[in-house]
Formats: C-alpha cells, sequence, structure tokens
C-alpha cells in the first residue's frame, strides 16, 4: 500500500513538470491563435481586393456592352455610306468624263460610247 507521505513527494516532486508541460500547451495555443487571427486579416484583406475587382469588372463589361452597341450603330451607317456611294460615285465618274476629257486608251477593255 501507497503511503500518504509518499504520494505527496510523488505530486510534489510531477506539479513542476505538469506546471511547465501546461505553460508549453498554453504558448503554442496562443501561437496558434495569432496565427489564425492573422490569416483571418489576410483573407479580409483578399476579400476586399476580389469585392474591388468584381466592382471594376461590372463596370468594364458595362462599358464593353456599350461599346459594342456603338460599333453595331457604326457598321449599319458604314453599309447605308457603302450603298450611297455605290449608287452615285459612277454617275459622278461619267459625268465628269467629258469635263476633264478623260481619255482610256490605256484600258483597251474599257470603252465608253461618246454620246455619254
Amino acid at each position: 500500500m501507497v503511503s500518504l507521505s509518499s504520494f505527496q513527494s510523488v505530486l510534489n516532486s510531477k506539479i513542476p513538470q505538469l506546471l511547465n508541460y501546461t505553460n508549453i500547451r498554453m504558448e503554442g495555443m496562443k501561437s496558434v491563435s495569432e496565427q489564425n487571427a492573422e490569416a483571418t486579416r489576410r483573407m479580409a484583406e483578399l476579400a476586399e481586393v476580389n469585392r474591388q475587382q468584381a466592382v471594376q469588372s461590372a463596370r468594364q463589361a458595362k462599358s464593353m456592352a456599350a461599346l459594342a452597341y456603338d460599333t453595331k450603330r457604326d457598321s449599319e451607317v458604314m453599309k447605308a455610306i457603302t450603298v450611297v456611294t455605290l449608287v452615285f460615285l459612277p454617275a459622278t465618274f461619267l459625268s465628269v468624263r467629258p469635263i476633264l476629257r478623260l481619255e482610256f486608251h490605256c484600258l483597251p477593255s474599257f470603252s465608253l460610247p461618246d454620246s455619254l
């Protein structure tokens, strides 16, 4: 049977070891807690950067839609200008030919009647 005095002596010798072990564990937990706090702060910063990028992307998408609309409108205007040019340019060329005395001797396949 274990005597009370031997139990107390064993307990007295183990208490400092247990306290030391507990202190070491507490320091480790404190370090982990600080690391978690730092990681949380960095994640909050990244979330803010992601939010700013999302706002900027939405703004860019809106401007790209406006640019696409303007491009489509320009394309339609250019088609109209092309049709007008296609109709009026040959007639203008033919009407100016007698005034400028244009002769087409260098182009044998292109001959116009003099009555024009």
